[in-house]
């Protein structure tokens, strides 16, 4: 008996087993099944149990490209700093973000969940635990802003903007987001961002 399992222990040591990847078997199974907790009373006797149960509803965003893993990139979703449902799905509870191994997006579009995170936080949609000071250290309020790229009060305003064609922008936005965001118009992207 023990010489038989010293030799399936020797024999387990050169098997080798598939490498599955468990965000691509996740694809798979589009169904969600959720539990329902019961609770029966006879007499003195209470019984709490809980079915599980699928969802009913199934018209979840298709897939426009079946061979991309990433799952926003391969329904066509294109997000802003105002996609506030969306982004949500990127952070914890605290405000942090999650990594990119965890999220399963692309390099490209995780750089621009971050972005888009970190300007919705700076405008106070989306949670966050990054501290909103000035350059001398001194807290800012909270107060309503827009396209906050970097943060809050590290950037003086220019007193006197010059002439009309010597004028000085900020870079306001962030390009990786704005890039392939929907646009109204055909006009192309400005050096501002």
């Amino acid at each position: 008996m023990a010489s038989s399992f010293g030799k399936i222990l020797a024999l387990s040591k050169h098997v080798l087993l598939p490498k599955v990847n468990l965000n691509n078997m996740l694809f798979f199974s589009p169904s969600r099944s959720y539990r329902q907790i019961e609770v029966k009373e006879d007499g003195n006797v209470t019984t709490i149990s809980g079915k599980v149960f699928e969802e009913k509803v199934t018209n979840y965003a298709q897939r426009l490209n079946q061979n991309d893993l990433c799952p926003l990139r391969s329904r066509g979703i294109h997000i802003t700093p105002y996609d506030v449902l969306i982004l949500n799905q990127f952070i914890t509870s605290e405000g942090d973000i999650l990594s990119q191994a965890e999220t399963g997006l692309s390099r490209k579009e995780y750089f621009k969940v971050i972005a888009c995170v970190k300007m919705a936080q700076r405008a106070n949609m989306l949670p966050g635990s990054e501290r909103q000071v000035d350059m001398h250290g001194t807290e800012v309020p909270k107060l309503n802003r827009y396209l906050t790229r970097y943060q809050i009060g590290s950037r003086t305003p220019i007193k006197s903007r010059g002439l009309w064609y010597r004028k000085r922008y900020f870079k306001v936005g962030d390009a990786r987001s704005v890039r392939d965001a929907p646009r109204v118009s055909r006009k192309p992207l400005t050096d501002n961002l």
